[in-house]
């Protein structure tokens, strides 16, 4: 029964990681087209490259931040539309506060989160 349930797991490991790979080389926009992606994700999609000025390290470490506070999921559902429909054309620390308190997070208690180093340490545990 064991090694039954191990080789199971072997070749759902390996589905699970075809398709991730699949996923991750389709360019997902073109296939699907930004009205049909708004449409599946209730948004008004708008593609952010070329548009938003965002550093990737940046927002790690705000989403990080917010993880640390327990508010990961409402966090990067704002800076999901932050990104892909707002007409911001940059995402900059002011812009990381400001979905900080929209998703309940203090700004004063978030930008302590963002400063502290355990943060930035956390962050390098992960990307480890």
């Amino acid at each position: 029964m064991r090694q039954a349930l191990e080789g199971f797991m072997r070749q759902l490991a390996t589905v699970a990681l075809i398709l991730v790979s699949i996923i991750h080389l389709m360019p997902i926009a073109g296939l699907f087209g930004a009205s049909r992606l708004g449409a599946l994700y209730g948004v008004p999609f708008r593609e952010p490259h070329g548009r938003v000025e965002f550093q990737y390290e940046m927002l790690a470490l705000a989403v990080t931040a917010a993880k640390r506070l327990g508010q990961v999921v409402a966090y990067s559902q704002q800076m999901f539309a932050a990104i892909f429909t707002g007409n911001r054309a940059q995402i900059d620390d002011a812009e990381c506060v400001r979905c900080a308190g929209a998703c309940g997070l203090a700004p004063g208690r978030f930008q302590e989160a963002l400063a502290d180093p355990e943060t930035a340490e956390e962050l390098d545990r992960t990307l480890e």
